[in-house]
């Protein structure tokens, strides 16, 4: 990858791909406090690589597969973190946990075999469940675990990984930012 050649949003996005062994680093050290303000830091670039793109025209299919693959390391960083700091929290909702985790390892497993490559679809519910997950994520880095808020990730999580799973069934080509289920009906019909 040429980095002269990257606009402002795709470096925003590969800075996230780019930076997160930086949170493993103070997952590993036990720092609680630094995870949390690192993840709201390194995480908000998620969003200005989004505006960005949006408001000056930077939108690529580069941009979409570095924000893709900085969402899925961040998630799995944030778990990682949720495990290491709250354990037995962890452990004790676990069954709750493996269903998303594992609809969204079916959804990329059928992005693979269908397109070689994992969705970039990047959806509202998909933006509301990423926003909700870090939000959780941030303040389970700082306070410890509120029930409420993990019951609210996990539901939100479900219904987005089965949306995705829905959106790649139906689709016959590979699509980025598609607003959702709803609209993508509402496209077929016309």
């Amino acid at each position: 990858m040429n980095l002269k050649r990257l606009n402002a949003a795709e470096l925003f996005a590969l800075w996230r791909v780019v930076s997160f062994p930086i949170i493993l680093v103070f997952i590993y050290l036990g720092d609680r406090h630094v995870t949390a303000w690192l993840y709201m830091l390194f995480f908000s670039t998620d969003a200005i690589d989004g505006l960005l793109a949006r408001l000056f025209d930077m939108e690529s299919v580069r941009r979409a597969r570095l924000d893709t693959l900085g969402d899925i390391l961040y998630l799995l960083t944030g778990v990682l973190g949720y495990y290491v700091f709250e354990t037995i929290h962890f452990a004790e909702h676990l069954f709750l946990l493996l269903p998303v985790l594992g609809l969204y390892l079916i959804q990329f497993i059928l992005a693979m075999s269908k397109w070689g490559q994992p969705s970039t679809y990047h959806t509202l519910l998909a933006k509301l469940a990423a926003f909700v997950q870090v939000v959780f994520l941030v303040w389970v880095f700082f306070f410890g675990v509120y029930q409420p808020l993990f019951y609210l990730a996990v539901g939100i999580s479900l219904v987005d990984a089965l949306e995705d799973i829905i959106i790649t069934i139906i689709l016959h080509k590979q699509k980025s930012h598609i607003l959702g289920l709803p609209w993508l009906r509402k496209k077929k019909e016309k």
